[in-house]
């Protein structure tokens, strides 16, 4: 089987092609963990359309039986040498150094904190609660993801306040291939430091397939509950041909 999926405001379109069979479609926010099952179809139409309420920066996984569509368009032979070469180089102790980390997908939609959440505001109530980390939802996190990265150089950004009194914050950034597609408010850990992806990922793509990204990172300060959040005793590292 070989498919994709593309997406616009409030949906989702599979495309695949067309064989006798029924079979189950599977979604997911992160690309190796939480799939449910979303309907069972017939796999001759060749097409699907999964609508959804929001229309938001979160990016959605598709399965149909254990095959995992596309993102955005099936990759040409180019397309997939690129990616090959860039894992390779990545794992590469000689070339790289082998750098990795840990990410950990956000979820956007999840059972609400029982310690935090306001139902009438539809908001957390503390940037700091130990339960939801300020997200809002009860296990805010997918289980985290072994990702090999090529980390840039720290920057430290000066920002001039009122009384004269600059504030300095530390960020980086890494560049990595394109599973999983990270986002915003997504954690990634390396070194025993906690970062948070910001905004300004940026996208290298061969048609409309991503080959490659390159994700900003600005550190989590220490006393912060996103430190709480457990380091896998697995470390799951996931790979697509």
């Amino acid at each position: 089987m070989n498919g994709y999926v593309t997406f616009r405001p409030g949906a989702a379109k599979l495309h695949w092609t067309p064989i006798n069979e029924t079979a189950d479609i599977l979604r997911s926010e992160a690309p190796h963990d939480g799939f449910k099952i979303i309907d069972t179809i017939d796999l001759s139409d060749g097409e699907y359309i999964d609508k959804f309420d929001q229309s938001d920066n979160r990016y959605r996984y598709y399965k149909i039986k254990d095959f995992m569509l596309h993102m955005f368009q099936i990759p040409n032979g180019y397309a997939k040498e690129i990616v090959r070469r860039d894992r390779w180089y990545l794992k590469s102790e000689r070339h790289s150094g082998g750098t990795y980390g840990f990410a950990f997908i956000k979820k956007t939609n999840a059972e609400h904190c029982p310690d935090c959440w306001d139902e009438v505001n539809e908001k957390s109530t503390r940037s700091n609660c130990p339960t939801c980390l300020g997200t809002g939802y009860k296990e805010p996190y997918y289980k985290p993801l072994k990702l090999y990265v090529d980390f840039r150089g720290d920057q430290i950004h000066r920002r001039p306040m009122r009384e004269r009194v600059s504030t300095e914050s530390f960020s980086q950034a890494f560049w990595t291939t394109n599973i999983p597609l990270l986002k915003p408010n997504d954690i990634f850990v390396f070194k025993g430091v906690r970062y948070r992806v910001v905004s300004g990922i940026n996208l290298s793509r061969m048609g409309m397939y991503v080959t490659k990204q390159f994700v900003p990172l600005e550190a989590i300060e220490s006393h912060r509950p996103e430190y709480k959040i457990p380091l896998p005793d697995e470390e799951v590292d996931f790979d697509v041909d």
